[in-house]
């Protein structure tokens, strides 16, 4: 049958995929490193390739949307370090001392 290259590599990169190898895991040696025998071993999800190509395509949209969003959370917390900073610089220069009336 066809595979897609990238499709693959998703598929190893998946939480199925860690949890399959994990399963088959025994002794002690080196965590997420299994022989050849495991790895014939674990049944891999093959639908036809028409449809691994349109998977690979919607993960590529969710994984894009996701480094924006991680992007835009970052600069999101330097505007806010940036903020609690030129808080800090105006409350000890004194600037912030605010006016109370005396009623």
């Amino acid at each position: 049958e066809e595979l897609s290259i990238e499709y693959l590599k998703n598929w190893m990169e998946s939480l199925d995929f860690r949890r399959s190898i994990e399963s088959f895991a025994k002794g002690a040696a080196i965590k997420n490193v299994a022989s050849v025998k495991i790895r014939k071993e674990i049944e891999l999800p093959l639908p036809d390739l028409d449809e691994q190509q349109r998977i690979v395509a919607h993960l590529d949209q969710v994984f894009e949307k996701n480094s924006q969003l991680k992007q835009q959370y970052e600069e999101q917390i330097q505007d806010l370090k940036n903020l609690k900073q030129s808080l800090l610089t105006e409350a000890f220069e004194g600037r912030l001392v605010t006016e109370t009336s005396n009623t």
